[in-house]
């Protein structure tokens, strides 16, 4: 399993915009990852997407100040989870500390 959270400038409304937006461009740029990304609330948010067939689940959570995903990671791909932590981080600072989201 991958626990990372994440700081975020925003408030929870603003969060799940930005949220929304980064996830339709990684299903706009991955297709063949079949992303689905469900709201069960306005806070948190199931996902699911492909990975050479195989498939990985999880959630976020959306806080004041902070972003926390999980995800389930098969036994195979563990070995990759310090690059995989590495390659959210990124990600995340990207859209959620670029100050082009920072528009209300």
């Amino acid at each position: 399993m991958i626990k990372h959270s994440f700081p975020h400038p925003f408030h929870i409304e603003k969060a799940h915009q930005v949220a929304d937006e980064a996830f339709a461009f990684y299903q706009r740029h991955f297709p063949n990852y079949q992303m689905t990304l469900v709201w069960e609330s306005e806070q948190k948010a199931n996902v699911q997407f492909l990975i050479k067939g195989v498939s990985i689940a999880g959630f976020i959570v959306l806080d004041p100040n902070m972003v926390h995903l999980q995800l389930e990671v098969p036994l195979m791909f563990r070995i990759f989870q310090k690059q995989a932590l590495a390659k959210i981080d990124s990600e995340m600072k990207r859209w959620f500390q670029d100050p082009k989201h920072s528009a209300a």
